[in-house]
């Protein structure tokens, strides 16, 4: 821009100052990851995963209850479609190698 003496910015960025911002920046260790409690500067932190702060050794420990909980009903539900995939491929009555007519002149190689 010819004779513009401001700079414009673009929308990436952002101001830091105080005065323009009215909300505290929430960092990832003001509250308890699972019930919310604030945090405190001297509370004692109870971590899990490397990035999970937590008020209390119980709110820690009924977190990893909940992720344990999730990772079974995961590999349960993994293992049944694995059962099932298998199942299906077991219960084919080609042989290998046969040759079935699908259609009136088109033959299927299995």
């Amino acid at each position: 821009m010819e004779g513009s003496s401001s700079t414009q910015f673009s929308s990436l960025f952002f101001s830091c100052d105080p005065a323009v911002s009215e909300e505290k920046p929430h960092y990832f260790l003001d509250s308890c990851f699972l019930c919310k409690t604030p945090l405190h500067v001297g509370d004692e932190l109870f971590m899990y995963k490397g990035d999970a702060p937590f008020c209390s050794e119980e709110c820690r420990q009924q977190q990893i209850e909940i992720d344990d909980a999730k990772g079974r009903r995961k590999m349960k539900m993994s293992k049944k479609l694995k059962s099932k995939v298998g199942d299906d491929s077991n219960n084919s009555t080609a042989k290998p190698n046969e040759v079935y007519l699908r259609q009136a002149d088109t033959a299927v190689a299995v």
